[in-house]
């Protein structure tokens, strides 16, 4: 059971690092954050300044062992953005968050756990098989696809719900 625990451990800590990692290397390859943070008539001094305030002028090397040691020790940067910590910013947004989960979690429980009764109950039938096409459409679908399309099914066309943000439903 021990052995189990400390593979399931290090398999975990090998994913974090991966996922860490590739982070880094994506955020990195996607271009100068000097020149998408500054104006565009910013000098190359201001350019320069920039870069070596946030360590961005030393190698990639170098950076991601900063980068590294920084997570190690507990502390997550500043947002280049903000200025602040970016802990700061993510803890702001973990109740909107989990009311977003929950939220989706509740209608889970409310039409998925009913739709597989009623499946289950007509196995083989027409409604079967009706819930089984719109489970495999919901499954198959882009989440962007199904996003966008349910903002203007209940925000445009109904108005039941806001467009954006997190105000309060309009009914």
């Amino acid at each position: 059971m021990a052995r189990f625990a400390i593979i399931k451990a290090l398999r975990a800590i090998i994913t974090l690092w991966a996922i860490m990692t590739f982070t880094f290397i994506v955020l990195r390859l996607t271009g100068d954050p000097a020149l998408e943070l500054l104006p565009d008539n910013a000098t190359a001094d201001i350019i320069a300044l920039f870069n070596k305030k946030w360590g961005l002028d030393q190698p990639i090397w170098r950076q991601y062992l900063l980068y590294v040691s920084n997570l190690v020790q507990g502390d997550f940067g500043q947002s280049l953005a903000t200025g602040r910590q970016a802990v700061e910013v993510v803890a702001e947004r973990v109740g909107a968050t989990l009311t977003l989960t929950g939220t989706a979690f509740l209608l889970v429980l409310l039409i998925g756990i009913p739709g597989g009764v009623i499946a289950a109950l007509n196995r083989g039938r027409p409604l079967d098989r009706i819930m089984m096409l719109f489970c495999s459409m919901g499954y198959s679908l882009p989440n962007f696809v199904l996003g966008v399309t349910l903002i203007f099914i209940f925000a445009v066309a109904l108005r039941w719900l806001p467009s954006s943000g997190s105000a309060t439903p309009r009914i």
